[in-house]
């Protein structure tokens, strides 16, 4: 009997040890390249926007940095003002974007200023 208990002890151990050794090669490969973001555009009369507009989407390291540590162009679409873009799709985001520190995201709609104030980035479930 101890000698069943000590095999399925030895099996049980054998397989967390595969799993482990293989979950952080899996996670590499699962989790997704880019991020969505949606958002609804109105224009100075509060009417929503229709049409294609080039926008500049990048990410800062600081609320107030003059220069993006990341950023990618798109041409974007605004049905009734709604939008919905992957970021990361155009340029992608590399390894060092997202390091853990606190990032902010600040939006360009074509030759106007970036909208402000800069939101920050946090994670959502």
């Amino acid at each position: 009997m101890k000698s069943i208990r000590t095999l399925r002890f030895l099996i049980l151990a054998l397989m967390l040890a595969v799993l482990s050794a293989s979950a952080p090669a899996l996670a590499l490969t699962t989790v997704p390249q880019t991020i969505t973001n949606q958002g609804r555009l109105f224009d100075a009369d509060q009417d929503p926007i229709n049409g294609t507009l080039e926008v500049v989407f990048a990410v800062y390291d600081s609320a107030n940095a003059a220069v993006p540590i990341w950023s990618e162009q798109q041409s974007v679409t605004f049905d009734e003002g709604f939008y919905s873009v992957s970021l990361g799709s155009v340029v992608p985001f590399g390894t060092t974007v997202f390091d853990g520190s606190l990032r902010f995201f600040g939006i360009t709609i074509g030759n106007s200023p970036e909208l402000s104030p800069r939101a920050p980035i946090q994670s959502v479930p």
